[in-house]
Formats: C-alpha cells, sequence, structure tokens
C-alpha cells in the first residue's frame, strides 16, 4: 500500500527506509486475513460508533429510582421509564431512525420491541423471553460477565454497568411474565 506524498514519513537514511519498507511488507495482511476480516472489521468499527456514542450515558435516573429490586415490578411505572432515560435519550443510543443494535427503546415502542421479538445478534434468543429472563437476550447482555451476555458488549455500553438492584428488577419483571403492567 503506498501513502500519498504529502503522508509518506520523511526518513533520513536508506536504512531507515528499508526498516520502514520490510516493517510494512510482514503488516500486510494475507488476502485469506482480508477477506475473513472484513466483517469483523466492520462489526468492530459499528461497535466503537456505537460506544462513542454512549460513552456518556448518566445513570442518575437508574440509581434514584431503583435504588433496591422491585420483587413485582410494573413495566410502566418501574422499568419503562429507567429503560427510556437509560437507554433512549439523546445521549443514549437506542433512539431515533438508526437506533443502536437495530432496537429503538423509546417509550412508545421499547416493550413492544422486546418482548417476544429475536435478538438480531443471537437470533436463536427472543429479546425479553417472558417467564424465562436466563433465556432472554436483553437481560442477558447488561450482565458484567462475557459468558454470561453470550460473549456480547455489556449494555449498556458505558464506563459502569447498570446497578445491581436495576437487573435484578428487570429480571423478575421478565420471570413474572414480562407483563405490560
Amino acid at each position: 500500500m503506498s501513502l500519498p506524498t504529502r503522508l509518506k514519513p520523511r526518513l533520513g537514511t536508506t536504512a531507515e527506509a528499508a526498516t520502514v519498507s520490510n516493517a510494512a511488507s510482514a503488516a500486510a495482511p494475507s488476502r485469506e486475513f482480508t477477506r475473513v476480516g472484513r466483517a469483523g472489521r466492520r462489526l468492530a468499527l459499528l461497535a466503537t460508533l456505537v460506544a462513542a456514542g454512549c460513552a456518556d450515558l448518566d445513570f442518575t435516573t437508574a440509581v434514584g429510582t431503583i435504588p433496591v429490586p422491585i420483587t413485582n415490578p410494573s413495566w410502566r411505572l418501574d422499568l419503562a421509564p429507567v429503560i427510556g432515560e437509560t437507554c433512549a435519550t439523546s445521549q443514549a443510543c437506542h433512539m431515533g431512525p438508526n437506533p443502536g443494535g437495530f432496537i429503538s427503546l423509546e417509550p412508545s415502542q421499547s416493550r413492544a420491541n422486546l418482548v417476544n421479538v429475536p435478538s438480531f445478534w443471537q437470533p436463536a434468543y427472543l429479546r425479553v423471553r417472558p417467564g424465562q429472563p436466563d433465556s432472554s437476550f436483553f437481560y442477558l447482555v447488561t450482565s458484567s460477565v462475557p459468558s454470561e451476555r453470550l460473549n456480547y458488549y455489556r449494555m449498556p455500553m458505558t464506563e459502569y454497568p447498570l446497578p445491581d438492584a436495576v437487573r435484578q428488577t428487570i429480571r423478575n419483571w421478565i420471570a413474572d411474565g414480562a407483563l405490560d403492567n
């Protein structure tokens, strides 16, 4: 690969030029790597863009609204407001015409987009499988343990995970049948 003249490094000696040339040849990917790696690079770019959009997310609402797990949570009163504020605001990812992960979690659409809908990334899993939190992709990806979230990115993609009380409340809601109450 040749760089335009204005981007080429200025080398002082022939030995430096040979070193750079040899390093570039050694670093050149094989044709097989290029074919296999394109999809991976695109996915990595998408993840980077999503992460950058979510990096400054604030959990004040999630922490303040659900300080302890709710045993029998209400979708409308307990979870929809927290999910809307955490996942679907101007500071979050899952809103607008091109939501992150191809799922809008805006309050008017969130439950319909979650319950009994296959995950885009893991079609064998429903986003929310009523009565089965451990088979619900939405719940699993909030875990801090990579194997629990099927080695997918932790949601939300911020420095800190959801508070345990919020995760447990989501789990309880799913276990109770993911009711629209």
